[in-house]
């Protein structure tokens, strides 16, 4: 079990034994908190809404602190179909932090939303290196709302530590604000993976610290589900799409830091990417058509910045209806392209066409949308 430096706290019966020994070295165990799914409105960071044991509704008689492990909706206690989980402001306005958090079984929705307050000062949520766990039966979660919602109390999540967000669910986990950087000054590589068919969407951006705060961001997915960049990112470490699907639907040209897409892997979108892009042996890029070929937007690659082509890549184009026959500029490297196009080129039944590279565009010249 991981440790961690805090003063000692009373432990569950069974634990003892194991407890003794680590508190020798005035180091405490890391506990688990299984949330009674008692209601709605309950607090994160009271010792009342957790259990010390799953299955077990005993009120824990510490709160849970960071190093500890936070399970919701655990699979022996029933939940309510949906649950608001307030994180308060932290004690004397201190963030909070927890080493993981991990959502269980439940059919409903969770949102994670900061308690009422009279002022609209955000709370900080920080996440340690086990990092947060949404498991295949669990239903949609959300990290706070958008900022354009009414009387909106600010929840940003932060990483304590190199750490993996994971959603095996076929529902969607959405962060509306993640990673500026509120908890630590130290860079950390964020993994985003997951095995199901779910999105996990990052709304307002991932964001860098003012002070010299960092993130490198991993996308290592094996579902179906794609990671999605839905706000304006200005983070400046590389990014690496390992595995999966990674689109940029925003303003990413302050994020400057290297992106790389393994083979295998997928990057499209129709927003800006801020550094230079490589697309490795067989790796991929996939863009969605359904409107005319003046009016789509490409993807673009920042002022200076090139999309580099290593080997035989693969071009793949999905529609929901509306494209036409035309010429579509997919992608704009303004710094230049280098390599040849996709070798492979993906399209909907009964569609023909080719691609190639014009000037500092890679372009889908189609001759015809028509159904068989």
């Amino acid at each position: 079990m991981n440790k961690t430096k805090r003063s000692p706290r009373p432990y569950p019966l069974g634990q003892s034994i194991l407890v003794a020994t680590c508190l020798l070295g005035t180091q405490a165990l890391a506990i688990d908190y299984f949330h009674f799914g008692s209601g709605e409105g309950s607090r994160i960071d009271r010792a009342d809404q957790y259990s010390n044991v799953d299955g077990v509704t005993s009120p824990a008689t510490t709160d849970p602190e960071a190093g500890d492990n936070l399970f919701f909706y655990n699979s022996i206690v029933t939940a309510p179909a949906n649950l608001t989980l307030y994180t308060g402001p932290g004690r004397e306005g201190r963030a909070k932090a927890f080493k993981s958090m991990t959502f269980r079984a439940n059919s409903g929705a969770t949102q994670i939303d900061r308690s009422p307050l009279p002022d609209n000062n955000p709370t900080v949520l920080g996440i340690g290196a086990g990092g947060i766990l949404v498991e295949s039966g669990a239903g949609p979660v959300a990290f706070g709302r958008s900022a354009k919602s009414k009387n909106v109390q600010r929840v940003i999540v932060g990483a304590t530590a190199d750490l993996t967000i994971t959603n095996n669910s076929s529902n969607d986990l959405t962060f509306h604000r993640a990673f500026d950087g509120r908890s630590e000054n130290t860079t950390h590589t964020v993994t985003v993976a997951g095995s199901g068919s779910g999105n996990t969407v990052f709304m307002e951006g991932i964001r860098a610290n003012s002070e010299g705060r960092d993130l490198a961001i991993t996308i290592n997915t094996s579902g179906t589900g794609a990671v999605k960049f839905e706000g304006d990112n200005n983070y400046t470490g590389p990014t690496t799409i390992a595995a999966g699907k990674l689109f940029v639907n925003s303003d990413g040209s302050e994020a400057s830091g290297p992106v790389t897409v393994s083979a295998d892997a997928t990057l499209g979108g129709s927003g800006r990417i801020g550094g230079d892009v490589t697309i490795a042996t067989n790796g991929r890029l996939e863009f969605n058509l359904g409107i005319s070929p003046k009016s789509h937007n490409s993807l673009t690659i920042a002022a200076r910045r090139t999309l580099t082509f290593a080997g035989d890549s693969v071009l793949a184009i999905t529609s929901p209806g509306g494209s036409s026959i035309g010429k579509y500029k997919l992608l704009t490297a303004l710094g230049g392209m280098l390599g040849a196009p996709p070798k492979t080129l993906n399209l909907p039944k009964g569609w023909k066409g080719t691609v190639s590279i014009e000037g500092n565009h890679l372009v889908l010249d189609l001759t015809s949308v028509a159904k068989p």
